[in-house]
C-alpha cells in the first residue's frame, strides 16, 4: 500500500524527513485502511532517505504490524499508521 512519511521539526512546523532536524515523524497511508485487513508499516525503510534528527542521529527502521478498525464509523477520515 502507498505510503508517506511526514516529519516534523520542535517547533511544529512540517519538514522534510531528509531534510534533517526531525523531532517527530508518522507513516500516512495514500489510501483508505480496509476494515480488519492486517498491515506492516515500515518507517525509515532501508530504501528510503534517511530521518535524522537535529543532532544527526538517523532514525534506525521501525516495523509494526497493525489491522484496520474492525468496526470503522460512516464518516471516519482514512487511518493514520
Amino acid at each position: 500500500m502507498p505510503t508517506v512519511e511526514r516529519c516534523r521539526e520542535a517547533t511544529g512546523a512540517e519538514v522534510a524527513c531528509a531534510a534533517g532536524g526531525v523531532s517527530s515523524a508518522r507513516l500516512v497511508s495514500n489510501e483508505p485502511l480496509m476494515p480488519g485487513q492486517h498491515y506492516e508499516a515500515i518507517l525509515a525503510a532501508p530504501a528510503a532517505p534517511p530521518i535524522a534528527d537535529a543532532a544527526g542521529n538517523r532514525l534506525a527502521p521501525l516495523t509494526r504490524n497493525l489491522r484496520g478498525w474492525q468496526y470503522p464509523e460512516q464518516d471516519s477520515p482514512r487511518g493514520d499508521l
